[in-house]
């Protein structure tokens, strides 16, 4: 059975239970990443090695501070997540880009 752990969850459903970033990571086999993309470098880059990545983070340089890879666009928020945990697979999800910003 696949396990999944998340984190940067701040609500619980029934069947998850509370843990630190770096116990959600070594428990699942699969890990949602949701978090501030200024908290990467926080990561827990160990138990992810290995590892399938969602990652559901978007950067927003009002929250983030700027980034000056991601404002140029030299860098994805995904390559920047690969930076810190390079030995995880990291699989982009859920992005909520406004339509517009595609183009």
């Amino acid at each position: 059975m696949t396990t999944v752990g998340f984190i940067g969850s701040a609500e619980l459903g029934p069947r998850a239970s509370a843990a630190t970033s770096g116990e959600a990571a070594a428990a699942g086999d699969i890990v949602v990443v949701t978090v501030p993309v200024k908290a990467f470098p926080n990561l827990p880059a160990v138990p992810l090695a290995g590892k399938t990545v969602i990652d559901t983070c978007n950067y927003g340089p009002e929250r983030d501070g700027h980034i000056p890879e991601l404002d140029s666009t030299s860098l994805t928020s995904s390559e920047l997540l690969l930076r810190y945990i390079p030995d995880a697979m990291v699989v982009k999800a859920f992005n909520n880009i406004f339509f517009k910003h595609l183009l």
